[in-house]
């Protein structure tokens, strides 16, 4: 284990310590949490980059407002700081940095605010030096714990360790034999939950309790003089220690029993209101985290509602997938705008964390990118259109952490928003110092230009390309009217997917079984212009099948019939043995799947995980599985656009990048692809349309062979006319979409 010298004895590092407890969390922790260990230099880089850019902000304010200094001599990096005169130094480590407030809200064991104490730690000690100031490395670090740091976490062991590393650090800065005691955190790290609860108390700021304990006094106290009292009372507790400490901990205890039951009382009559059911019981589990209330100081009532909140948001927020919040959606549904029913948790995170800020406050954090394109992201992305977005970094499939999390960094301010904002496609974690990378990498996106329906975190030259080419073309899905279909869902392939053995002995045993059994495709059994190969076959009863009729099929499946059976909706016992409720009968496929015919039909189809295009032609009358989707038109100049390099340039552009290189081209994507009509009317584009055909044509025939021959030289041959065929189609889709030479050059550069 590393360990830091101490000049005392070894000591274990802070870091280490998160990093145990991280790692020691069960599975079930971990998966009721969505907690995961942050690298370092994750944690330093956002750090960094809200704390610093907050503090010369304000740092500029002062020297407008107050020092009478221009635009053009304000400070634009954190360095610059220091060629200020001291007395103007001074001036800002009290009024900003001493008092400025960094909050986790989702701080686990604390990374992030270790980090952000490590980073105003040597910040004010080089401002210490430069203004002559004396302070002990331990003075400066309780101001910081006292009063920098705060954090909020669900898991009550993760707050306790969070504590630890805090004062670990401190003691780090210890003198051999002179150990002061340790400044009390308590009320600065809080168990509870972010997401559920009041910020702004304004409403109760004259509210006057009505519990039991008040009931004998004449005058019954308001919420905001309990308030004040109970902030009193915890400035005093966190510097003191011994029985002074007990008692005023004690004093403030009770009184957060009587302001934490009126709020949480009030609360539940609202969650009444809206049509949140819950049982008492099961609200105070959620554990609401009243904001106004556990940091009074932050949200205190006699400040200007602007001048409330925190400065600093930042963390890496649970990843919890959207299956899990059952209970919290209905409230998600009514308190934030950016709910979407199968938006994750995270996204809920973004919206709390920007309403705690003060004006001019930054917010940063790590999480899933998957809010950029997905469907549950539309509101989010509606949303964050709306503020100042400052800057994204992409990890794409970049293990940050130890799970496939498909992990960006945004950060955005509470200001107007502008025109643009700094983008980083992070293409590897082999950097020594991530904000190097950065500064080498970035370029600039504009914020207008993002689509609600999905974001391209391209270029200026890049997205110009992709409004030309949307421009010249038509909606894939107007082009083929719509028929664009998902595969089959069974709910059970086990049962109705069988090999050919299986296939023949249920025909043999009734002829009929063949009206019935389907030949059947999976996503890696099919390659781009590629014949359609497969062992496989379906059990097709779809719904209103008389299953009577096939006897052989209903003996073969009633040996599955306990898992098929549909779950009542009614259903209140143990696990649920067979498939999801539906209005549907054992034997039958779970979906409707009402466009069955289109599979008998000549068609494309396609996978719908692929690394490029894997488009091919099908006149067999294959079926599919539901990671595979068909596009019910059989039209080879449309299968030529649909395999080319334009087509996989908008892959690169606009689907999710899964791990491993992968593309999810789903029906909400590709139905946007644009199409290059043909006027048929005009000589030169039916020359061009015929000449995609015969092309296309080819390819097919080349595939074909190449699947048939059997010596290395045919072989060698055949891929280079390939190759050459694949590029003449290229050049055609190029002519057809008008593409100049440098927008050819962007398309190869992303596609190859």
């Amino acid at each position: 284990m590393h360990k830091e010298q101490l000049g005392y004895g070894d000591s274990v590092d802070p870091e280490i310590l998160g990093y145990i407890f991280e790692r020691a969390m069960t599975a079930t922790d971990r998966k009721g949490t969505g907690a995961y260990y942050t690298p370092k230099s994750i944690t330093k880089y956002i750090s960094e980059n809200t704390i610093y850019p907050c503090i010369i902000e304000k740092a500029n304010e002062i020297l407008k407002t107050e020092k009478g200094y221009k635009d053009a001599e304000l400070i634009k990096e954190i360095d610059e700081l220091f060629i200020l005169p001291a007395t103007t130094l001074k001036q800002i480590w009290e009024k900003i940095i001493l008092k400025l407030r960094v909050l986790d809200n989702a701080c686990g064991s604390g990374a992030f605010l270790l980090a952000a104490a490590n980073i105003l730690f040597a910040l004010n000690k080089k401002i210490n030096d430069k203004i002559g100031a004396e302070n002990p490395d331990t003075t400066l670090k309780i101001l910081i714990l006292v009063n920098n740091l705060y954090g909020v976490d669900l898991n009550p062991n993760g707050i306790e360790i969070a504590k630890l590393r805090l004062w670990l650090w401190l003691a780090d800065s210890y003198e051999p034999g002179y150990i002061k005691p340790l400044p009390n955190i308590d009320y600065n790290l809080r168990v509870g939950n972010s997401l559920i609860g009041y910020v702004d108390l304004s409403k109760f700021k004259s509210a006057r309790l009505t519990l039991s304990d008040f009931l004998r006094d004449e005058e019954k106290p308001t919420l905001d003089s309990l308030l004040k009292e109970r902030n009193d009372l915890i400035h005093e507790y966190k510097i003191s220690w011994g029985e002074e400490a007990k008692e005023l901990k004690s004093s403030v205890q009770e009184l957060d029993v009587k302001i934490s039951n009126l709020l949480n009382a009030d609360l539940y009559r609202k969650f009444r209101e809206k049509k949140i059911e819950i049982s008492s019981e099961e609200f105070l589990k959620l554990n609401p985290f009243h904001w106004g209330f556990e940091f009074y100081e932050v949200f205190e009532l006699d400040k200007p509602p602007e001048e409330r909140g925190f400065d600093v948001v930042i963390g890496n927020p649970p990843y919890v997938r959207q299956e899990a919040l059952s209970e919290m959606k209905t409230y998600f549904q009514k308190y934030y705008k950016v709910y979407q029913g199968t938006a994750d948790l995270y996204v809920y995170f973004i919206e709390r964390s920007f309403s705690i800020l003060t004006d001019g406050g930054v917010f940063s954090y790590i999480v899933a990118n998957k809010w950029m394109r997905a469907n549950y992201g539309k509101q989010i992305r509606k949303w964050l259109k709306q503020q100042r977005i400052e800057e994204i970094l992409d990890f794409g499939d970049l293990p940050v952490f130890q799970v496939t999390t498909y992990p960006c960094i945004i950060r955005i301010s509470k200001n107007t928003p502008e025109l643009e904002f700094n983008v980083t496609q992070v293409q590897t974690l082999k950097f020594t110092s991530l904000d190097d990378y950065v500064k080498a990498n970035k370029y600039v996106v504009k914020q207008g230009g993002l689509e609600d329906s999905g974001w391209s975190l391209a270029d200026d030259k890049t997205l110009g390309l992709l409004d030309k080419i949307r421009h010249v073309g038509r909606p894939l899905g107007e082009y083929v009217d719509g028929k664009i279909y998902r595969g089959v869902l069974t709910g059970f392939n086990k049962a109705f997917v069988i090999d050919a053995d299986t296939r023949e002995k249920l025909i043999a045993e009734d002829a009929k079984s063949e009206e019935l059994i389907k030949p059947f495709l999976v996503g890696r059994d099919i390659k781009r212009y590629q014949p359609l190969e497969s062992e496989r076959y379906l059990i097709f009863t779809r719904r209103g099948i008389e299953i009577q009729q096939y006897p052989a099929i209903e003996r073969y499946l009633l040996q599955f019939k306990e898992r098929l059976m549909p779950k009542p909706k009614d259903w209140k016992g143990e696990k649920w043995q067979g498939r999801k409720p539906g209005a549907y009968e054992w034997y039958e496929i779970q979906d409707t799947v009402n466009y069955y015919t289109e599979f008998e039909k000549p068609k494309i189809i396609y996978p719908n995980i692929c690394k490029k295009p894997e488009f091919t032609f099908d006149e067999d009358g294959w079926y599919t599985n539901q990671k595979c989707f068909i596009i019910s038109k059989p039209d080879r100049y449309l299968l030529g656009i649909l395999n080319s390099s334009l087509t996989f340039f908008l892959f690169i552009s606009i689907l999710p990048l899964l791990r491993g290189d992968f593309y999810e081209p789903s029906y909400v994507y590709v139905k946007e692809f644009p199409i290059r009509t043909i006027d048929f009317m005009d000589h030169t584009d039916k020359l061009r349309h015929d000449r995609m055909v015969e092309l296309v044509d080819r390819m097919l025939e080349f595939q074909e062979q190449l699947v048939k021959t059997t010596t290395e030289t045919d072989k060698a041959m055949l891929r280079r006319q390939i190759d050459a065929t694949d590029q003449e189609i290229d050049n055609l889709v190029y002519e057809l979409y008008e593409l100049t030479p440098e927008e050819i050059a962007i398309v190869e550069r992303s596609s190859k």
